[in-house]
């Protein structure tokens, strides 16, 4: 994890802020953002110049999707298999080393960006971590909503660690304040080539060391590898994508609207998760007793899953003004 902390603060230190959550709808997650700077750059530079034409459109680089039907259709064995073998984001408490990935399901849906975009959740690579989502709403916002695109609705709902990235109109380059959404503007992929930081460590307002940005995902232990339907919030959903409908697989929060949760219990979940909306959305490992966390010094620490909702859930905000001690 402390490469991935390390990743985090050389992007910010290059691009001026923080790596966003995502870029476009159903597009790449910041795990994908942050490939340069974890030892990553042909994974990245294959995203990078990624072309789909249909019709008369051309959807390139981010502006295409990094969803189920990109993962299963538009790439080749070898090519899944180098992105699915991204040693840092796995934990070798939880799985071995080689490839990790997920192949079934996700690959029907809507058309958006001119590449079948899947409804489902997203199968692709695998990943032990997620970064930290966390909303003060207390209507029942999913917390991953607070990451879809461009959405003044949603944008100040979310006060987790990282959002969703900042756009600019391609022919004015002004920054851009309505919704984008996949099919409002004709030339969206200009729109997503536009993206940029949207915040810098600021946003972090109780300070790196007080700050939650990237914990162990739960994933019930017969869900291992596997990305399903209605169960995929405790499953093994895709690291590569965000911003859209169901792509859970880059995050875990501590809240659902008026509802909040600690951390699972280690190996915990398999047929009775309906039970605790946590087993859903939370965080958890496989290491007895504990969970590990990444700070925004980049620092990891070992958290116990006794930990009190009220410390998890400063710990998530970035600005309740609420400093603690992190509990050993």
């Amino acid at each position: 994890m402390k490469q991935i902390g390390l990743g985090v603060h050389n992007f910010h230190d290059t691009r001026q802020g923080l790596p966003p959550a995502g870029v476009g709808f159903d597009g790449a997650s910041m795990w994908a953002l942050i490939y340069p700077f974890i030892e990553q750059q042909m994974l990245y530079e294959s995203l990078y110049s990624r072309s789909v034409t249909s019709g008369s459109v051309t959807a390139k680089g981010f502006g295409v999707p990094c969803n189920g039907a990109w993962w299963l259709n538009g790439l080749n064995d070898s090519e899944r298999r180098s992105f699915a073998s991204v040693s840092p984001y796995r934990c070798p408490s939880r799985r071995g080393s080689g490839v990790q990935m997920t192949t079934t399901g996700g690959t029907t849906g809507a058309t958006r960006n001119n590449v079948n975009e899947s409804n489902d959740f997203v199968n692709g690579p695998c990943s032990d971590y997620g970064m930290v989502f966390y909303t003060r709403s207390t209507a029942n916002h999913n917390w991953y909503d607070c990451t879809r695109y461009l959405d003044p609705n949603e944008i100040p709902r979310h006060f987790g660690p990282f959002r969703c990235a900042a756009y600019q109109e391609p022919t004015s380059g002004t920054a851009l304040t309505s919704t984008v959404t996949a099919t409002s503007l004709p030339n969206e992929s200009a729109v997503v080539a536009s993206w940029v930081p949207r915040d810098t460590m600021s946003w972090w307002q109780d300070g790196s060391t007080n700050q939650f940005i990237v914990g162990e995902k739960h994933i019930a232990p017969n869900y291992l590898g596997k990305c399903e339907g209605s169960n995929a919030y405790r499953s093994d959903c895709s690291y590569l994508t965000m911003n859209g409908w169901k792509t859970s697989g880059g995050g875990r929060g501590i809240r659902y609207g008026s509802t909040s949760f600690g951390i699972v219990l280690p190996n915990y979940g398999n047929d009775n998760d309906s039970l605790n909306p946590a087993f859903h959305f939370g965080f958890g490992s496989y290491h007895s007793g504990i969970c590990q966390f990444l700070l925004g010094d980049a620092s990891v620490r070992t958290i116990p899953v006794t930990i009190t909702q009220s410390i998890l859930t400063r710990l998530c905000d970035t600005s309740d003004g609420e400093t603690v001690e992190i509990p050993n």
